[in-house]
């Protein structure tokens, strides 16, 4: 299921791997667009066949990324691993009127409100 979350804000998504008993030896999470979301920025905690991943996009970014979980084990000698993936949308915050960004692609340029006055407003 695709996850949402609100810029500077991190997100916390549980993953089950079904009700497998098969011995898990490691989980891995990636993200595909680590300018958004960098791989070291997603933590997994937890033991058994749940896990939970606590995922920190890079401060003042929005955007998408899909994240992709992997799990590994052995039983009987033989590998197994199975990958899922879901999208992690990261929605861009408001900002006051009139606050100044340098167009970096990160946010749209935003400048200083102008004031002008003409003669229909009685100033000239």
């Amino acid at each position: 299921m695709d996850q949402f979350t609100n810029e500077d804000t991190p997100k916390s998504v549980t993953v089950n791997f079904g009700d497998t008993d098969l011995p898990i030896s490691s989980v891995t999470a990636t993200s595909s667009n680590t300018t958004l979301v960098p791989n070291a920025n997603i933590a997994i905690s937890g033991s058994g066949s749940s896990r939970s991943l606590n995922i920190t996009p890079v401060a003042n970014l929005f955007g998408t990324t899909t994240i992709t979980v992997t799990v590994n084990g052995t039983e009987n000698a033989i590998a197994f691993s199975s990958s899922d993936t879901f999208i992690l949308t990261v929605n861009p915050i408001g900002y006051a009127f009139g606050k100044r960004h340098e167009h970096d692609g990160r946010h749209p340029t935003v400048s200083e409100p102008v004031l002008s006055r003409n003669a229909v407003d009685g100033m000239k």
